[in-house]
């Protein structure tokens, strides 16, 4: 049971490539709780296979990688009792040797539960910063969109700021300005990207992270769909974003337009993010992905990894699929 040695795990220490991954490491399991690697092996096997998931994530392997997976009944159990006074029943443990025996297609892949990683000290507020890094400007302004531009100036000044409002723009609403600016107390380092420190926050931090990016720009969320949209020219940020979501235990998807030359990150979420939000229905296809194919690739080092954490899982990508 090994993964590809070049898939990225998260760790405690941010992402490592499996063969970086040491005895001792802490890892998360399946629940998204700290586990401690136990034992580390290398090898090359006879055959690799990579696991193409409906969203395009994948997950690869030697043959006898495993996945907890749900079949088609349990699903029809899940949507039956609709989240209410469910039967408690395990699921079912697949290699990918069982897998291609079978219809890999019929089965699916929990999402992981949220990460509960440490609390971290951060010099801004999780709001604030994710608020400043995608509406700032060269003359260090700042516009709230309109359904959120009280709420904001609010955030502001519980944190300690000045908030002073600037000139009338469309839609009525004011450019604003800060004491003291951000700039000023990140300096001299004013960061490009989303520092490690906030993505790798407890589970409360994090939240107020996202809440901050998706109300920095408007039109990031349709109430008909109930959907969030994000769409970015810079795909290494945009990424970033996703393993944010991700961490909070949803389910994204991340598509690129090759005429636009930007990327775009959908997702739905029970969670209360933006003010207008009307909570989707409660449905389990939120919280999980289908196997879509499953197919050989070329010879390659990978890595057996154990851990003391739940059933022995552990995350594997950007979508913390869990393996074991």
């Amino acid at each position: 049971m090994a993964i590809l040695a070049n898939q990225k795990i998260l760790t405690l220490d941010y992402w490592k490539r499996a063969d970086q991954v040491q005895e001792g490491d802490l890892i998360l399991d399946r629940n998204g709780q700290p586990a401690k690697v136990t034992l580390v092996q290398k090898y090359t096997p006879p055959h690799c296979y990579e696991v193409l998931f409906n969203d395009y994530l994948t997950a690869a392997g030697d043959n006898k990688l495993s996945f907890i997976v749900e079949t088609p009944n349990d699903r029809i159990k899940e949507c039956k009792y609709k989240g209410i006074n469910p039967i408690i029943r395990p699921l079912h443990n697949k290699q990918i040797a069982d897998l291609l025996e079978e219809t890999p297609t019929i089965y699916s892949v929990p999402t992981t539960q949220p990460l509960q990683l440490p609390h971290q000290s951060l010099s801004i507020p999780p709001f604030i910063f994710g608020f400043w890094f995608l509406n700032r400007k060269v003359q260090k302004q700042m516009v709230a969109p309109q359904d959120f531009e009280e709420g904001v100036h609010e955030a502001f000044r519980d944190a300690g700021y000045r908030v002073t409002l600037g000139r009338h723009i469309k839609k009525l609403r004011y450019e604003f300005r800060i004491i003291p600016t951000i700039e000023s107390q990140l300096a001299p380092l004013v960061p490009t990207r989303i520092p490690n420190n906030y993505l790798m926050g407890s589970y409360e931090q994090r939240m107020e992270l996202l809440r901050g990016l998706l109300q920095a720009k408007h039109r990031q969320y349709n109430p008909a769909t109930k959907t969030f949209r994000i769409t970015l020219l810079n795909e290494g940020l945009l990424k970033q974003i996703q393993w944010l979501v991700e961490s909070l235990g949803h389910k994204t998807t991340f598509f690129s337009h090759p005429l636009l030359n930007n990327h775009t990150l959908t997702f739905k979420s029970k969670l209360h993010l933006i003010p207008n939000q009307t909570p989707p229905p409660k449905k389990r296809i939120l919280s999980r992905r289908y196997i879509r194919e499953i197919y050989e690739i070329a010879q390659q080092p990978c890595v057996h990894i154990e851990t003391n954490g739940y059933q022995g899982t552990f995350l594997v990508g950007e979508g913390f699929i869990s393996c074991l």
